[in-house]
């Protein structure tokens, strides 16, 4: 593009230099520099189109001229979003509506004029709450006609020339969201045609009028991830989808993404739409680390869906099911998954209705030793927006070691308030000959245990209020005393007395 734009110092020195290492070296030494000199080449190309995008809209001046409240009123064009929202003239609903409408164009050709002028915008965001001078001011109810498309089109052309800004300022990254505000399908071909040319890294459409979300807008959903190698993040949500037919064209565009990390698909899938075991078996991602699937009619899977979900993608580390209509026997299979699981760092589960005992089972069997020793030591459970919840308790460290340990001493601190831990060790069939490695492990493995690295009230609301005592803190040293004092004694002196005779 414009090769002629580096007809200066630099772009002749790099092309003398790409006609320079035709001619000795070696064939790995001549692949080596041509690379490098291209990757020169394009970032000098990527200057030079900045340049040339800023010196051409110095003197831009925004073509169109914003109708005043009285204008918009006088037009008429508010009359059925009037008759639709149950108010009439005299509850001044028509001027309000003026206002707002006026607002947000005024708003948009003043972010228009600032993206032409290649001023460093990281995040665009348009929602029903604009911040207009300091001042929060909401637009909530505005709707777009074919009078307002012109303004839609401006602003679609100044995306256009953000991408020179966005490539320049490499680096850095950039977010467009639309959040609660109405976007028809014409506002979205045009739109479409800008982001297929502007790759932003985080794109957000949520709440945007589901009446104006066909199947055929879907092409717009889609275009922009296929289109976009520099997106990252991607959400949607209560934007219904219209099939399944549409979710697997979602599917493909994720699965072949080389660079999607997140995607929020919130609130989209309602009954009849299609089943969580629809989603689980056709998503495979190599990229995808966090997935928020909340508020969807998602159900009925079967045993292995989850764990295959998991296995097909590897790189996943929070996944997301809040307020999802899950039933016991899908719980049960998210228990399985999460015992064959160690990748899943995160598992979002608030406000599902069934019990838990499964999940809690999984990364923190307490029945003995060696099941805590193999319950999933990676994965935390959040369970609550707020604590008290049992599973605040465990796999909160990053390190998985640490979750074991604080775990293992967990257990040993819950026998000894019983005086139950040498009992309990016969049987586990644990021998006298692992004393020394018990002993010797009780004091590090304290210092992951709840009380010392982590706030204990969570933990403490939820012990009383299970009949629990308050002085959770249990010190190693009482438990070495304890095992000491009841474990096997009369083998401890037998044992002492034969390594005395052997000296």
């Amino acid at each position: 593009m414009m090769e002629s734009q580096l007809d200066n110092a630099e772009g002749r020195a790099l092309k003398r230099r790409c006609d320079e290492i035709e001619g000795g070296g070696s064939e790995q030494d001549k692949d080596a520099e041509s690379a490098r000199l291209q990757k020169s080449l394009e970032r000098a190309q990527t200057k030079a189109n900045y340049f040339e995008m800023i010196q051409r809209n110095e003197k831009w001046e925004y073509p169109l001229n914003i109708p005043t409240v009285d204008e918009i009123i006088e037009s008429g064009v508010l009359g059925e979003i009037i008759e639709a929202s149950g108010y009439n003239e005299e509850d001044g609903a028509e001027e309000k509506y003026a206002e707002r409408r006026h607002t947000f164009l005024v708003y948009l050709r003043d972010l228009t004029v600032d993206l032409r002028r290649g001023k460093l915008i990281n995040h665009i965001s348009i929602d029903n709450f604009l911040v207009i001078g300091g001042v929060e001011v909401e637009i909530s109810g505005v709707t777009w006609g074919e009078e307002t498309l012109p303004f839609w089109q401006q602003f679609a052309d100044a995306l256009v020339d953000h991408k020179f800004v966005i490539d320049y300022h490499e680096g850095k990254e950039f977010y467009l969201t639309f959040d609660s505000i109405g976007l028809p399908g014409a506002v979205l071909d045009i739109l479409g045609d800008a982001l297929q040319q502007t790759h932003f890294h985080k794109l957000q459409f949520a709440w945007n009028n589901q009446e104006y979300w066909g199947r055929s807008n879907f092409d717009f959903v889609v275009k922009c991830i296929q289109s976009n190698p520099r997106l990252n993040r991607f959400h949607w949500s209560s934007n219904p989808f219209g099939g399944t037919s549409e979710i697997e064209r979602l599917y493909t565009a994720i699965n072949s993404h080389p660079s999607l990390r997140s995607m929020v698909l919130g609130d989209c899938v309602h009954y009849n739409d299609a089943s969580l075991s629809d989603i689980l078996r056709k998503l495979k991602s190599k990229t995808l680390e966090a997935l928020f699937l909340f508020q969807n009619a998602l159900s009925n899977f079967g045993p292995t869906d989850m764990s295959d979900f998991l296995a097909a993608n590897p790189a996943l580390k929070m996944l997301s099911i809040d307020s999802t209509p899950i039933n016991d026997e899908d719980v049960a299979c998210i228990a399985y998954a999460l015992e064959q699981n160690t990748s899943l760092r995160l598992l979002s589960v608030v406000g599902v209705t069934p019990k838990l005992d499964d999940l809690y089972s999984t990364i923190f069997s307490d029945y003995s030793m060696n099941a805590v020793h193999t319950s999933n030591h990676y994965c935390y459970i959040r369970t609550s927006d707020s604590s008290g919840s049992p599973f605040d308790m465990f796999n909160r460290y990053k390190c998985p070691i640490f979750n074991m340990r604080k775990k293992i001493f967990y257990l040993l601190s819950e026998r000894h308030r019983s005086w139950d831990n040498a009992h309990c060790f016969d049987s586990e069939g644990i021998g006298i000959k692992h004393l020394p490695n018990i002993l010797a492990l009780l004091k590090p493995y304290a210092e992951h245990h709840l009380s010392d690295a982590m706030d204990i009230e969570p933990y403490t609301e939820y012990y009383l209020a299970n009949g629990g005592r308050e002085d959770i803190e249990v010190e190693p040293l009482s438990i070495a005393y304890e095992i000491m004092r009841s474990w096997r004694m009369p083998e401890l002196y037998n044992l002492s007395y034969k390594l005395d005779a052997s000296d």
